[in-house]
């Protein structure tokens, strides 16, 4: 049922639940994904927005901004990061590929939003 700690999900789908119960399962899961974004806005709520309003006092900055700088942040973080794996493993082509296809898709999907 998982694989290296995740839950396999289509494989519950179409092997435990099967063709007889497949819209109960399509049910389950619109119900657990519910679930989940509900966690994440309560964990956001209780965690991040008090960080943000320290940040923004202690930077002196309105709290629109310093959401943004931070969220800026956080999208960009994991960019940063592959690209210092790719370094640190003497495969540059995994930089080059990594940033110029975020490069390419925050020009055509965000900014031609």
């Amino acid at each position: 049922m998982t694989t290296a700690g995740f839950i396999n999900y289509v494989s519950i789908l179409y092997c435990t639940f099967g063709k007889s119960l497949f819209p109960l399962a399509i049910i389950i899961y619109i119900v657990w994904l519910l679930v989940l974004f509900i966690a994440l806005a309560v964990s956001a709520d209780d965690y991040f927005c008090p960080s943000i309003e320290v940040i923004s006092k202690v930077l002196r900055l309105s709290q629109n901004i310093a959401g943004v700088t931070i969220m800026a942040l956080g999208n960009g973080a994991p960019d940063i990061f592959s690209a210092l794996a790719g370094i640190g493993q003497d495969r540059p082509e995994l930089v080059f590929g990594e940033l110029i296809g975020a490069g390419v898709f925050l020009t055509t999907v965000v900014a031609g939003a």
